[in-house]
């Protein structure tokens, strides 16, 4: 390891055991193939429904146990599931070294030969004073203790793939490349392991300009797959347009959204006995929270929740940039209850069996609602989600 790295690393002052959210681990995993820009996969409304393969990956290979996550048995994991694997665990480790979230991150391409390649560097801002870059890989080993000689072959990997990376990067401020290595075992008292790989100090762009758009990108992409066609999605998106084309984004810091007419959007609740924003008054909501989304179909027995914090949304409404590039929401799992509202529409066209599971379904002005409960787990990003079985 380089000085540059140990001066880095002991200015951490990184403890030998780090805690890392559930929450903030499934959500990489469960969304890791949202590629912007690529067909099937560039947004939350097209990933949504392949959501239940990524979640039918984990049946009788991982498990979450002594504290950590491991593998039931080495046999039968495929490259596939390691890498995904491998991902969700070391950008995780470096949200808890760099106080960073899921909102920050952002796959980038990477030329090889003259082409154009989606790999495993990820781009982001961390705590708005420089830029990593990171490439995260995964491996299963009899021992997640010793140092195998997969963790070396795949350091070699990195460490080959940041010299050429550094060489093509032709950007010219703050940045620091991270090689992470996650390292699972099948043993019942073993904690999971991620190595760190040579992160040196190098230049690249604005980290503070960098980090709020990759904020606001993060936002408006929910926003977009809870009310595609809504006044504040479209808003946010032309925001989004004018932030990258100003080379000093503060001249737009804390001057509001606004809608088509030039009005304001209202935030917060401006009606007796609901705590909402009114936002959220046709989406689906979680009951004993201020967390508002949508629901759509996993099969004919699940449902699917993905929502933001009600918080989030006022930060991107208000684009008060200090709030938004500081923004970490403290992440749990609860059992939640959610009152399910959709279009009845959809309902007729996807749902129709939640009535053949639920009692009580309310039809209300071309919405059907109805309440369904869940495991939830809340991400450090402000992203909540999670499967809700239909009763038995």
């Amino acid at each position: 390891m380089t000085s540059a790295a140990r001066g880095l690393l002991s200015r951490l002052k990184l403890p030998k055991t780090l805690d890392i959210p559930t929450a903030d681990i499934l959500t990489y995993y469960l969304f890791y193939k949202k590629r912007p820009g690529t067909r099937g996969f560039g947004t939350y409304a097209e990933i949504a429904p392949k959501i239940s393969h990524a979640l039918e990956e984990w049946d009788g290979l991982v498990e979450f146990r002594n504290d950590s996550i491991g593998v039931i048995s080495r046999e039968g994991m495929n490259s596939g599931t390691t890498e995904r694997l491998g991902e969700a665990i070391g950008l995780s480790v470096l949200n808890a070294i760099h106080e960073s979230t899921e909102a920050d991150w952002y796959r980038i391409p990477v030329r090889q030969g003259g082409r154009e390649q989606s790999m495993d560097f990820q781009y982001a801002a961390s705590d708005g004073t420089c830029i990593i870059k990171v490439e995260c890989k995964g491996t299963i080993s009899l021992d997640a203790r010793a140092k195998s000689s997969n963790v070396s072959k795949q350091k070699a990997t990195i460490e080959a793939q940041k010299r050429s990376e550094r060489v093509n990067d032709g950007t010219v401020s703050k940045t620091v490349y991270y090689g992470t290595i996650a390292v699972l075992d099948a043993k019942a008292d073993t904690l999971a392991r991620c190595w760190l790989v040579d992160p040196p100090a190098d230049e690249s762009v604005d980290p503070r300009r960098f980090r709020i758009i990759a904020r606001l990108t993060y936002i408006a992409d929910l926003i977009s797959f809870i009310s595609p066609h809504s006044a504040l999605s479209v808003a946010l998106q032309t925001r989004l347009a004018a932030l990258r084309a100003l080379s000093n984004i503060d001249e737009l810091d804390g001057i509001t959204l606004r809608k088509g007419d030039g009005m304001e959007f209202i935030v917060g609740s401006r009606q007796p006995g609901k705590p909402y924003d009114p936002w959220f008054a046709l989406k689906s909501r979680v009951i004993e929270s201020r967390v508002g989304g949508r629901v759509f179909r996993l099969d004919s027995n699940t449902l699917f929740f993905l929502g933001i914090q009600e918080e989030l949304l006022h930060f991107a409404l208000r684009q008060a940039f200090d709030s938004i590039s500081s923004y970490r929401s403290k992440s749990f799992v609860s059992m939640q209850r959610v009152w399910c509202t959709v279009s009845a529409g959809y309902f007729k066209h996807a749902l129709d069996v939640v009535t053949r599971h639920v009692v009580r379904v309310i039809e209300s002005d071309g919405y059907m609602h109805f309440e369904l409960q869940g495991v939830l787990y809340y991400s450090s990003g402000g992203i909540v989600f999670g499967v809700l079985p239909l009763p038995r």
